[in-house]
């Protein structure tokens, strides 16, 4: 059964669902844990933040060559991981909407 929202969201795609953004929900965190891990590895490999190892490859306290490479995929990570986040925040946020207003 298709709901009717509020006008205030009525241009919400009537394929937007409960069950599916729930789904979009676990998606997403199944992501943010493989990018914690990779960061993680990283911090753990290096023994350092991302920052820190960026400044250690600016002053050549380590080699270019493979670091400069891992850095950038620490750095997408790190920078994914905080889209990862805020999409989370929004589908948990509409998750909850949803749930209320079709309970209503």
């Amino acid at each position: 059964m298709a709901a009717s929202y509020p006008a205030t969201l009525s241009s919400l795609p009537t394929n937007v669902t409960l069950d599916k953004v729930r789904i979009l929900e676990t998606d997403t965190s199944a992501r943010a844990r493989l990018l914690r891990q990779i960061i993680h590895s990283c911090e753990q490999k290096y023994q350092c933040s991302l920052e820190t190892f960026e400044q250690k490859l600016e002053t050549r306290q380590v080699l270019e060559h493979p670091c400069w490479e891992e850095s950038i995929e620490w750095r997408n990570a790190v920078e994914q991981l905080e889209r990862i986040e805020m999409s989370r925040s929004i589908f948990t946020w509409l998750s909850h909407w949803l749930a209320q207003y079709n309970a209503s």
